[in-house]
């Protein structure tokens, strides 16, 4: 059943668990930064371009992906670790 779901679909739950996930280190660590100034027009500027940034390049990498498939996207990803492609005899 989740094969074929659209993967914008399978995104949501991932994000939503990684943000549980990453949440009580934020809550553990929250102390040793200082506050943040709320009402800073500049920081919510931030904010918002580093999230709509963030969320579309995600979608595209995914996207890009499924065009490539996943070797290929593993040793753009990696290409120190990559070898190279054997030739054949």
């Amino acid at each position: 059943m989740i094969g074929r779901c659209p993967e914008r679909v399978k995104l949501a739950p991932t994000y939503s668990l990684g943000t549980l996930l990453i949440l009580p280190t934020a809550v553990l660590t929250a102390p040793l930064f200082p506050t943040p100034r709320i009402g800073s027009l500049t920081a919510w500027a931030v904010v918002l371009f580093q999230g709509l940034l963030g969320a579309v390049a995600h979608i595209w990498w995914y996207e890009a992906v499924l065009v490539v498939g996943p070797s290929q996207a593993a040793i753009f990803t990696n290409p120190l670790g990559a070898a190279p492609p054997r030739r054949a005899s």
